[in-house]
């Protein structure tokens, strides 16, 4: 019966290839494309309560760490007043400037304990 759903194609390794037909056995999926479609919205569930878990993190977190300094507070404090696509611009800037060897701290919060 024809669908009008999108469709795609995806290659997986042959172990990856072996769990999803263990899991459409254990779970009784009718076919290997409803298995995928089970696990992928298990995924994307786990995926996005750990996405709104660390948004909803308290700012106290920052402020109750003995490392935590008045800059710091601040950066988390501007960081939870963002929309998506401010927090994506920001990390992606200090991912940038955190591989930069300049821009490293001489020793880290946890080693100081």
């Amino acid at each position: 019966m024809p669908t009008d759903k999108p469709r795609f194609t995806i290659t997986v390794d042959a172990e990856l290839d072996k769990a999803i037909e263990d899991y459409k056995y254990k779970t009784r999926a009718k076919n290997k494309t409803q298995a995928v479609i089970n696990l992928i919205e298990i995924g994307m569930d786990s995926l996005m309560k750990e996405i709104k878990q660390k948004e909803k993190a308290p700012e106290s977190y920052v402020s109750e760490t003995a490392c935590a300094t008045p800059e710091e507070r601040e950066l988390l404090s501007l960081y939870n007043q963002m929309n998506d696509d401010g927090k994506k611009l920001l990390i992606s800037t200090a991912r940038t400037y955190a591989g930069n060897p300049a821009m490293q701290k001489e020793s880290s919060c946890e080693e100081a304990i």
